[in-house]
């Protein structure tokens, strides 16, 4: 059977005694109470409506109602008009329009009918409101040493489990003038009570929580507060009985959740705390693309939700994942491929060249000499040394040699002393960055406008708009917008930065904790701290699922931290996956490779974390990045070497080489044409032909 919601409102305005006072309140406050219980998009109640009902229609009808009321059902009753007290017995009365003073018993309608006819009721839930104006009929001209008050909510101490009482304030008072009429003092007043359950209910403002449901204890904090402000001498009480909270109406401003949904998802939704409500969005995210309808239905209504930060987690979980063209297309690659510039600096340093002669010499000397000097000597020791030494000689020659013929790269650049700061292409290819200078791609010159970044690094924004030039030796990060020299913003003191993938936002990171504020305004978004770190890095996935930032762990390890940008909570990741030493998404962040601590890149799935590939290094890898295409994926090495993996089979493209020392960073172009690369040891930066 359908559950059933039923409410009975009484009001008494008009009494046949002239002892109770004429009210004015009760008449409007029943219709429009009647209004908003009786809406479907509000109150859902069927309501009947009593007004100015002799004593026994009012008993009959309150006793019908708890009768036919089915267990799963919810009786409303609301009672507007005078209540008084019965002397000696103290027992409550509510006044009716045939009610007797002198015989109260017999002519009113006792609390305690009320009481045990919803004890009596199969119905396991009962909603009270009393907005009852309290009066007395004293002789003229006489005076009562005291107040007689009456406790409505002891009155009213139902038994039921599911029984909500509330009324317009604690006690009944009499009150009165000497020499007139006895009459309720401020009884024709207008009920501010019921005015706020009206307004409460018909405007959604009784909503606190922002449910969309409003509850018992919704509406009583809602009333409480409103009554209050206006007569601060008058408190309304309540007595909850319930086991859990009733629902009284819905918010018919509010959004609604599917029927489906999850109920813990739903009580996350539902929870106070911005960080729950966006860790259920994570949730919901990650069923919608796994094809769940209800998850997906939850994320539309959500998008259009009045909490701002929450529309938004919906509206970023709806966004599909950008494939490779889309990728492609937001980072606006050239129209041309970046040709290599037609000479470059020499690709063997003159100290190198030096020491490379001075080898030569110390073998091929005492060779010659030693040759022509024992010519015609029989000792096979003698011819042994000098075949070893000789050998020793040719070997490193020899490597030198194939190291300098072999390397197809063009030196842009070698500096005095150690640069460390990033490499980075301009989403137009127009532009790279690196060794604290910003080169036009189309001639392979200084930039001579760009300010230089001291120490630093610079990072271009995806949608080519903006870029963050960085100084942390002097503690200065500034946004500015490209091609212009005036600083939009400062932002906080950090080590490494990034944008996402829509550059609305932009990640800070400092020795110990990242900084996530908006591109825009600046405005901070959230903060996550972490162990320190000398040399931090944070990269947001393609996809803008997912901020990852290295950290150290417990056991002073360099490791890797991810947050999910829906919740900015940290990711459950294989243990494996957190001592990672460098790291890198691929072209649609689907894939994130890893530099740990032995002689391979380990690539992992991002939508379950799961080992996808381990690819094995001839000598430990050190840096790594995909290229923009998808194709490849380039790693550095510590010896120097670069090569080229295909991302189809993960086996060797292309091996090119050398830097003469570790590689410290590789960065494809975005037309996938050019690998720039820079090494601190040979203090080169290096740019290489990707196909050949």
């Amino acid at each position: 059977m359908e559950r059933r919601r039923i409410a009975l409102l009484i009001a008494t305005d008009q009494y046949d005694d002239p002892a109770f006072g004429r009210l004015k309140a009760p008449v409007n406050d029943v219709t429009r109470l009647g209004e908003v219980l009786g809406d479907p998009e509000i109150g859902a109640f069927t309501v009947t409506t009593l007004l100015n009902e002799p004593h026994y229609v009012v008993r009959r009808e309150i006793s019908r109602i708890c009768a036919e009321a089915q267990r799963d059902d919810l009786i409303l009753f609301y009672v507007s008009g005078h209540g008084i007290k019965e002397e000696g017995r103290g027992s409550l009365h509510f006044v009716t329009t045939d009610t007797d003073r002198g015989h109260l018993r017999t002519s009113s309608v006792e609390a305690e009918l009320v009481r045990g006819e919803i004890d009596q009721s199969r119905a396991r839930q009962a909603i009270v409101w009393l907005d009852c104006c309290y009066s007395g009929a004293f002789p003229t001209g006489g005076s009562p040493k005291s107040a007689m008050d009456a406790d409505v909510l002891s009155q009213m101490k139902l038994e039921g489990r599911g029984t909500f009482v509330m009324t317009a304030s604690t006690h009944i008072q009499y009150a009165y003038e000497p020499r007139q009429d006895a009459r309720t003092v401020g009884a024709t007043e207008v009920s501010v009570f019921t005015k706020a359950i009206v307004e409460g209910l018909r405007t959604g403002a009784a909503d606190v929580d922002g449910d969309g449901e409003i509850g018992t204890a919704d509406l009583y904090e809602y009333v409480y507060q409103h009554v209050r402000e206006r007569t601060p001498n008058q408190t309304p009480m309540r007595n909850d009985l319930a086991s859990g909270e009733l629902l009284v109406a819905r918010n018919k401003f509010a959004l609604r959740l599917p029927d489906g949904l999850d109920p813990g998802i739903r009580d996350m939704l539902r929870h106070p705390s911005s960080m729950a409500r966006e860790a259920a969005i994570g949730h919901l995210a990650k069923e919608a693309r796994n094809g769940d309808r209800t998850a997906r239905v939850t994320l539309e209504i959500l998008r259009s939700n009045r909490d701002q930060g929450l529309a938004e987690a919906a509206s970023r979980a709806l966004a599909p994942p950008p494939d490779v063209e889309a990728t492609k297309a937001a980072r606006r690659p050239p129209s041309t491929p970046i040709a290599l510039p037609v000479r470059g600096e020499s690709r063997v340093s003159g100290r190198q060249q030096m020491w490379a002669a001075l080898a030569l010499c110390a073998v091929a000397i005492p060779l010659t000499y030693t040759i022509w000097l024992y010519k015609d000597s029989a000792s096979i020791v003698l011819w042994l040394v000098i075949g070893l030494v000789s050998a020793v000689g040719l070997i490193g020659l020899t490597r030198f040699l194939y190291c300098l013929f072999s390397d197809a790269s063009t030196v842009l650049h070698r500096a005095a002393t150690s640069r460390y700061g990033p490499l980075s292409f301009s989403p137009d290819g127009e532009k790279l960055f690196g060794h604290e200078t910003e080169w036009s791609t189309r001639e392979w010159r200084k930039d001579d406008t760009s300010e230089r970044v001291i120490g630093g690094g610079r990072i271009y924004s995806p949608d080519n708009k903006m870029v963050v030039g960085m100084a942390p030796r002097v503690g200065r990060v500034a946004l500015r917008e490209r091609g212009q020299r005036d600083v939009l913003r400062r932002l906080p003191t950090g080590h490494a930065v990034a944008f996402s993938p829509d550059s609305r936002l932009v990640a800070v990171v400092a020795q110990d904790r990242v900084e996530v504020l908006q591109a825009d305004s600046g405005d901070p978004v959230v903060t996550r701290t972490f162990a320190p770190h000398r040399r931090p890095s944070v990269e947001f996935d393609p996809a803008g699922r997912f901020l990852a930032v290295s950290t150290r762990n417990a056991q002073a390890l360099r490791g890797i931290r991810l947050y999910r940008t829906t919740s900015w909570e940290p990711v459950e990741t294989p243990l494996d996956l957190r001592y990672v030493s460098r790291f890198a998404f691929n072209h649609d962040g689907s894939v994130l490779a890893v530099i740990g601590f032995k002689s391979a890149v380990d690539l992992y799935r991002t939508d379950d974390w799961r080992l996808l590939a381990s690819v094995t290094c001839r000598t430990p890898p050190h840096c790594v990045d995909f290229s923009p295409d998808g194709a490849l994926m380039g790693v550095g090495d510590r010896r120097g070497r670069i090569t080229l993996y295909s991302t189809a089979t993960w086996q060797v493209r292309r091996s090119m080489g050398w830097h003469y020392g570790p590689v410290s960073a590789v960065r494809f172009s975005p037309d996938s044409g050019v690998l720039a690369s820079t090494s601190i040891d040979d203090k080169t930066l290096r740019l290489w032909p990707v196909s050949r």
